[in-house]
């Protein structure tokens, strides 16, 4: 710039400066899960999209963080309880820090483990027209949760919580077979 005589100005030191990236990419799409179990489970989704590429993924379960910089879109939790609800989210983020905006899915963990048979199946007080059975509890990972009874191979009754029952309305003098299911 000049003054009024025409006369060059001063000017201050000169500087560089760099600019940097600010924008996060974007949230990982399609979470969801490909394998669902008792104690485990595996996380997949597509690719996050950033201007300047994607460095990697946070992972966090119920809101606590799990695993960072993974590389991958997909990610296997172990170590879980069976029937127990977890809630996932994967952040995406770059070389800049930025991170996205979180990805989330609630999942729950299954039961594969039947539960023991019951044993010690007696009668007691069989009268005319009835009978009471009783058995010693199943066994189970998670919990027993009820007892089905079964007639000559017919179940008659399910949902039976304790260990006992009276089968009622049975014919005189005729002979039945019983087993319990838990």
């Amino acid at each position: 710039s000049y003054d009024s005589t025409g006369a060059v100005l001063g000017s201050s030191a000169s500087i560089l400066i760099t600019t940097t990236d600010i924008t996060p990419p974007s949230n990982p799409p399609n979470l969801q899960t490909s394998y669902i179990g008792e104690n485990l489970l595996t996380l997949e989704w597509d690719d996050s999209i950033d201007d300047l590429g994607v460095k990697g993924y946070n992972i966090y379960r119920n809101d606590a963080f799990l695993k960072g910089g993974i590389t991958d879109t997909s990610y296997v939790d172990s170590g879980l309880q069976p029937l127990t609800t977890y809630r996932y989210s994967v952040r995406a983020f770059d070389d800049y820090n930025n991170v996205s905006g979180p990805t989330t899915i609630q999942v729950r963990t299954v039961d594969k483990t039947p539960p023991s048979k019951p044993s010690n199946l007696q009668a007691h007080s069989v009268g005319e027209h009835q009978v009471s059975l009783q058995w010693a509890a199943s066994t189970d990972n998670v919990r027993v949760s009820s007892y089905s009874i079964f007639r000559d191979d017919q179940k008659i009754v399910e949902g039976v919580t304790g260990t006992s029952y009276t089968d009622t309305g049975l014919d005189l003098l005729k002979t039945y077979r019983y087993y319990v299911r838990a």
